[in-house]
C-alpha cells in the first residue's frame, strides 16, 4: 500500500504517473487540496469528477495523530510544509507505508517514495 500526497494525486489526475492501483490511500485533507487545485486549473465539473472517483481511497485522519503531525510540521518549519503535508506524512509513517510525493521538501526523507 502507498499513501499519495496531493502532488502525487495531481500527477495521477493529469495522467503523468501510473499510480492508480488497488493499494493506494490518501487523507480527506489531500482530497480537499486536490479539489481546490482542480478548480483553479480546470472547472467545477472536473473537480467534482475526480473528487467522486478518488473519494473511495480517502480516509479520515485519526485524531490522535494531530499532535504528532503538528509537532513534525513545527520541526520542519524551514521546509514550509502545509498542514496536509504534515498530516499525510505522519499518517503514512504511523501506518508504515510509503509516502508518495514529488515535493522537493520531502526528498531524501525516511519512508518517502519520490516521483521524478
Amino acid at each position: 500500500m502507498d499513501f499519495l500526497d496531493t502532488y502525487a494525486l495531481i500527477r495521477l489526475v493529469q495522467g503523468e504517473a501510473p499510480l492508480l492501483t488497488d493499494d493506494i490511500i490518501t487523507l480527506d485533507f489531500q482530497l480537499a487540496e486536490l479539489y481546490y487545485h482542480l478548480l483553479r486549473l480546470y472547472n467545477k465539473k472536473t473537480a467534482n469528477h475526480f473528487h467522486m472517483q478518488l473519494s473511495t481511497i480517502a480516509t479520515s485522519l485519526p485524531k490522535a495523530l494531530i499532535p504528532e503531525a503538528m509537532q513534525f510540521r513545527r520541526e520542519m518549519k524551514a521546509k514550509n510544509l502545509s498542514y496536509a503535508d504534515a498530516l499525510g506524512y505522519t499518517f503514512a509513517q504511523e501506518q508504515k507505508i510509503p509516502f508518495v510525493t514529488g515535493d522537493q521538501a520531502f526528498k531524501g526523507m525516511k519512508g518517502v517514495k519520490f516521483l521524478k
